[in-house]
């Protein structure tokens, strides 16, 4: 069988920003609304603990609203504890990277930009 190439509409610079920010919008909506990364913190969290790392880059989600979810949920357990000083009771912080940002992802990267993260269009 051969390669199937499959992409995604609202990724191509084509698709009208008005829709994809609906789409996007309503994905974050459903990540969020049924806790969808729930069962990933624990696994989050031992990669950062055996990296010594406070930092995630998100690479392309969206609206980005799953990710101050995670960065919220990640807070709240407050089991990590790093051994280096450098990252020894600082906060977690994402890097965000989008190709076509929503209004709905530069409001979440406002929020998330306060605790220590970074936004770049990519």
């Amino acid at each position: 069988m051969g390669r199937i190439h499959l992409f995604e509409l609202e990724d191509q610079s084509w698709f009208p920003s008005q829709l994809r920010s609906l789409i996007t919008d309503l994905l974050q909506y459903q990540l969020t609304a049924f806790n969808v990364y729930q069962p990933a913190i624990p696994k989050i969290q031992e990669v950062m603990q055996k990296t010594n790392c406070n930092q995630i880059i998100d690479l392309g989600s969206g609206s980005s609203g799953s990710v101050l979810q995670i960065q919220e949920m990640l807070e709240s357990e407050k089991k990590l504890v790093f051994q280096s000083p450098r990252v020894r009771g600082a906060a977690i912080a994402f890097h965000l990277l989008s190709p076509f940002p929503t209004g709905s992802c530069q409001k979440n990267t406002t929020r998330c930009c306060r605790q220590g993260g970074t936004y770049r269009d990519i």
